[in-house]
């Protein structure tokens, strides 16, 4: 993917964002809920790269900043800090296995919530830590994860990803 953030990708952003906001609302499980633009930052990292995982993490948090009730640029920089772990992950841990991408989403859906709680905990919009607060947030994380494999394969269609076949696999 040569350009990162193109008309496709917002779109396709935004899709998910109403999705998340209209559809996915009847899908929570007690106050765990599928977080699909988390989702699209962690397709960006294992299928186009980590160069591509900051500009996406960075448009997927805007959309919620601007869509969400917490304070402004909590979802963005929880997404973007979180971006940056899940790149030095990526490069550390071989990501081909399906349960080690598994392992992957989990790990970055649990940071990125942890740092959206603590950032809006620092800034006042919540008072306490709540243990039902944890259940929700470890819920979301594994729930989402849960959803990896089936949000993959929809955001392959959507972009047409099919991998070329080149000469040289021609002879395997």
């Amino acid at each position: 993917m040569p350009r990162v953030i193109t008309g496709r990708l917002i779109l396709y952003l935004l899709l998910w964002l109403g999705a998340e906001m209209t559809v996915l609302r009847s899908f929570h499980l007690g106050a765990a809920a599928p977080l699909p633009l988390y989702l699209m930052v962690l397709y960006a990292c294992l299928e186009w790269g980590w160069k591509t995982t900051i500009p996406v993490a960075f448009c997927a948090g805007l959309m919620r900043d601007l869509a969400g009730s917490a304070p402004f640029g909590v979802e963005t920089s929880a997404l973007v800090i979180s971006s940056l772990v899940l790149d030095l992950l990526v490069q550390k841990i071989e990501h081909g296995i399906l349960v080690f991408r598994l392992g992957i989403a989990l790990i970055f859906m649990a940071c990125a919530l942890a740092i959206s709680y603590s950032l809006t905990l620092l800034l006042g919009s919540r008072t306490a830590f709540a243990a039902s607060d944890f259940a929700a947030l470890a819920g979301s994380a594994l729930y989402s994860a849960l959803l990896y494999p089936f949000f993959f394969f929809l955001t392959a269609l959507w972009f047409k990803e099919r991998r070329l076949l080149r000469q040289y696999e021609l002879f395997r």
